[in-house]
């Protein structure tokens, strides 16, 4: 009886978590999840208990503001479904892949500080981090500011980008003050793509002669010496007598 319970104890805990680690996985991937009544009420007084604003639509009555926990499952079913599905996924896949880069950039960092690499940390490191965070990371503040707030006018993500890149006027700004901001990021991209490309190959040129200097200048210093065994008249395979015979 005793092992049976445990059993069953041990059942309900991965029941627990397999329920668990299906929501968040369904969070993970923008499935629906339908909220019940009660928990819906749940996170409504959680809400209002942390003085939140009331403004995003934790009951999901239909009125501004983001869905309270994955995606909303009203959208099941209707006809613009998978554009909307499609369009959320990509902008998903972007987040994780530029977080994926970041970390990467982040071991390159590492590699540099321990390799005592100048080079490779400021002809490198420094500037395709600014690259990756004034371009790619922009373009994941725009993707959670517009999920994270209501817009009357949203704009399109990939019209900015364009805007942004051509320096041309953004109509429909995130917020005032954003296409100004914009534009100084995409100056600070600009900026970074010559010192990734050009530096480097000229930095490692110049050590690359300077070493094979130095080791000429060690040859020539060892022809003007020579083998310093042969003074005083003594051979190589032995020392000469007084009468001509040699001695080994």
């Amino acid at each position: 009886m005793t092992n049976r319970a445990c059993l069953g104890r041990v059942a309900d805990e991965l029941t627990e978590t397999e329920t668990m680690t299906g929501d968040r996985l369904r969070e993970l991937i923008a499935e629906y999840v339908e909220i019940p009544s009660k928990l819906a009420a749940v996170c409504t007084q959680t809400i209002l208990s942390l003085n939140l604003s009331t403004a995003d639509n934790v009951k999901n009555e239909g009125g501004p503001g983001p869905y309270p926990f994955g995606l909303d499952w009203a959208w099941h079913g209707a006809s613009n479904e998978l554009l909307y599905v499609n369009s959320l996924k990509m902008k998903l896949s972007v987040l994780f892949g530029v977080l994926q880069m970041t970390v990467g950039l982040v071991l390159r960092w590492s590699n540099a500080f321990y390799e005592k690499n100048m080079t490779d940390f400021l002809c490198e490191c420094i500037p395709m981090m600014i690259f990756m965070l004034c371009f790619f990371g922009w373009m994941d503040c725009m993707i959670l500011y517009k999920w994270v707030h209501p817009i009357d006018n949203p704009p399109s993500i990939i019209n900015s980008l364009i805007c942004m890149a051509m320096g041309q006027e953004d109509k429909f700004p995130l917020w005032p003050g954003s296409v100004e901001l914009a534009q100084t990021l995409m100056g600070y991209t600009m900026l970074a793509v010559p010192i990734m490309l050009l530096p480097k190959p000229f930095v490692l040129l110049y050590q690359h002669n300077s070493k094979q200097e130095k080791g000429d200048n060690l040859v020539t210093i060892d022809e003007e010496t020579g083998p310093s065994s042969n003074h005083h008249g003594c051979s190589l395979n032995g020392l000469a007598s007084e009468d001509g015979s040699s001695v080994t």
